[in-house]
């Protein structure tokens, strides 16, 4: 459905054209974590992470492992909506993503102009989607992207950096809608962490040294891995342990 100005219109808005009964909320599947530039990582590493969303109830989920991370960093999630007694699935009408209890991120898809049909491509993960890792939509917005779907707060809406929150334990709390009023949330927890420069004087076999220029370390965690591996394994040495 078109409107005036022949822009694109949700037509699930329209109650009398809705001929179906929507009941079951969304149903998250994964969530992804990506690091935004060069001084960001997740779980050590300058690549997405991808997680599990184990199923609570039909409308609770929740990432089981405590993510570690540092820098700037995108969340997306890979979840879909049903409608009763079909076998078809559509995208997420609405999203809220919260930290800590304060919302940073919210979108609707209600309408769009016909002028910005391209940008829809931003709206996703294509990186992901071209390394057939699957379909995620972005709980952030990218520069550039104009599209009217989010509640628009500053040029990267959503973005989860160290600038905007201190380092420690954070909790978060995904919430997806759809067209009736159904809702499923998505919880979990992430550490920030900011690490000090550390500078690698010299290194041989399995012995390292490095100077780190901070008076404030209370411990230093030290993750390792063999070329054959595709896990980390972390080490944590505390203040009174380090020389």
């Amino acid at each position: 459905i078109r409107d005036e100005n022949f822009n694109p219109v949700n037509p699930l808005l329209f109650p009398n054209i809705r001929h179906f009964t929507a009941t079951e909320p969304p149903v998250f599947q994964r969530l992804a974590i990506t690091p935004m530039d060069e001084r960001s990582f997740v779980e050590y590493e300058f690549a997405p992470k991808i997680y599990r969303a184990h199923a609570r109830n039909r409308a609770t989920f929740a990432i089981a492992e405590v993510i570690r991370a540092t820098g700037a960093l995108g969340f997306s999630v890979d979840a879909v909506d049903r409608v009763n007694n079909t076998r078809y699935r559509s995208s997420v009408y609405g999203f809220d993503f919260q930290v800590d209890g304060t919302t940073i991120f919210t979108s609707r898809r209600d309408r769009f102009p016909e002028g910005e049909t391209r940008q829809v491509g931003v709206d996703f993960d294509w990186a992901l989607w071209r390394e057939r890792r699957g379909r995620f939509q972005k709980l952030y917005v990218d520069e550039g992207n104009t599209l009217p779907f989010y509640d628009h707060r500053n040029q990267f809406d959503g973005v989860v950096a160290l600038k905007n929150f201190p380092e420690g334990l954070h909790k978060f709390k995904i919430i997806a809608s759809d067209y009736s009023g159904n809702s499923s949330e998505l919880t979990g927890m992430f550490v920030l962490n900011h690490p000090p420069v550390a500078e690698i004087a010299r290194g041989a076999g399995e012995s390292l040294t490095a100077y780190i220029h901070s008076e404030s370390v209370a411990s230093v965690e030290v993750g390792t891995r063999t070329f054959s591996s595709t896990t980390w394994k972390v080490h944590e040495y505390k203040k009174n342990l380090l020389t």
